[in-house]
């Protein structure tokens, strides 16, 4: 889909409006996106997944969004699980000397290793492929949540390299690779 600098603006705005308010829903974010799915990719263009059911033994595992690869499609690690968290989640705890992820974060990780855990489970490849149309075992997992902006990019850099298997990505981050293609 083409996009013009004045689209871009008007939709960059919108998504403003939505991280700067304290009360928006998650499943706004999740509206938002599925109507701008552009602002979930990157040079790749995933086609973004939205609510993917999986089955599991003890229930069913709603992914908020799989980003299916247009290009490479058929390696694993160019897919992503994305599980939205609301942009207000505070990233970081705890002192300055002692700082790490906070519980909001950590909470997080965990539901994903969920979902890496059901990937990887050989019981469950036939329902992944039933579900994508395609045989699925290591995507990258990934968390969007909180602002960069209230917190200091060398800590959240030091306690994302103790968590290598699952992704922060911020809205902030999100926000500012939409503002630099009008700028």
């Amino acid at each position: 889909m083409d996009r013009d600098l004045y689209g871009i603006q008007v939709e960059v705005e919108q998504f403003e409006v939505l991280i700067n308010h304290p009360e928006t829903a998650e499943g706004t974010f999740q509206r938002f996106f599925e109507e701008h799915p552009h602002f979930l990719g990157d040079l790749q263009s995933p086609l973004p997944l939205s609510h993917v059911r999986l089955e599991h033994a003890s229930g069913l595992y709603i992914l908020d969004f799989i980003l299916k690869p247009i290009v490479a499609y058929q390696r694993d690690t160019n897919w992503r699980v994305l599980d939205l968290k609301r942009p207000n989640a505070p990233l970081l705890a705890g002192p300055a000397n002692h700082v790490r992820l906070s519980h909001d974060v950590t909470q997080a990780i965990a539901q994903l290793r969920d979902y890496g855990d059901y990937f990887q489970n050989p019981e469950n490849a036939q329902r992944i492929v039933d579900a994508l149309g395609h045989r699925l075992k290591y995507p990258e997992l990934a968390v969007l949540i909180g602002r960069l902006r209230d917190t200091d990019p060398e800590l959240l850099n030091k306690a994302q390299s103790r968590e290598r298997d699952v992704r922060i990505v911020t809205y902030d981050e999100i926000l500012q690779h939409q503002q630099h293609l009008i700028t």
